[in-house]
């Protein structure tokens, strides 16, 4: 049975979970996108990023997501891998830059904080994509994990989204664990941090002022 669990991400520091009526017997659940201090790279400043995390039971094979923005950007690094792979931690240390850790990418968990590498296989068809695509407004992609790895049981780290405060649009996410013919698809909804609100209450007020 397939299931449908939807996240709505409040801000930078918490989502909330809507668990569906119909629970399916798999062992996959959706920890949600785990905000990440990006503090260290002043460049991200006006940026939030996140850990896209999935907690299994065995070993994880494919993933398919597609995330689509109808407003703000997807932070990708002017260095960062076309195909949306992981950083490599000496090419960060010797460009000296922080802001390389907080790409956007896919990876597969090994007990770093970058992860490893990972295969591509195209768009995420699965969940509705359309061919692989990595803009700063879309991210469609099917990525597999390389072989079995115990570092994927329990709580696994398999992307990392950096997004511009003002982001707003639908995650989709599918994917299977080994052994399991059967999809697992979330659905997370993004909205822009509190604070930016915020500043577009202020600008609506602002406008409303002037029209009086």
């Amino acid at each position: 049975m397939r299931k449908i669990v939807r996240f709505v991400c409040l801000s930078a520091f918490a989502c909330a979970t809507f668990m569906p009526a119909v629970q399916s017997q798999a062992t996959m659940t959706l920890v949600g996108l785990v905000p990440v201090d990006n503090s260290a790279a002043p460049s991200l400043a006006g940026y939030r990023t996140y850990d896209l995390v999935v907690n299994t039971t065995s070993d994880w094979t494919a993933a398919a997501m597609l995330l689509e923005l109808t407003q703000g950007d997807i932070f990708q690094h002017v260095n960062g891998d076309a195909n949306g792979l992981p950083p490599i931690e000496v090419v960060i240390s010797i460009l000296g830059d922080e802001s390389l850790r907080y790409d956007t990418f896919v990876t597969n968990p090994d007990g770093t904080d970058l992860g490893s590498g990972v295969g591509i296989a195209g768009g995420a068809g699965d969940v509705g994509g359309n061919g692989f695509t990595f803009s700063t407004t879309e991210l469609d992609v099917t990525w597999f994990s390389p072989g079995s790895d115990t570092n994927d049981i329990g709580d696994s780290k398999i992307a990392r989204i950096t997004l511009s405060n003002d982001a707003q649009g639908t995650l989709l996410l599918a994917i299977t664990e080994a052994g399991t013919p059967n999809l697992e698809r979330f659905e997370i909804t993004i909205v822009p941090e509190p604070a930016t609100l915020g500043l577009f209450s202020l600008a609506g007020l602002a406008m409303l002022r002037r029209r009086r």
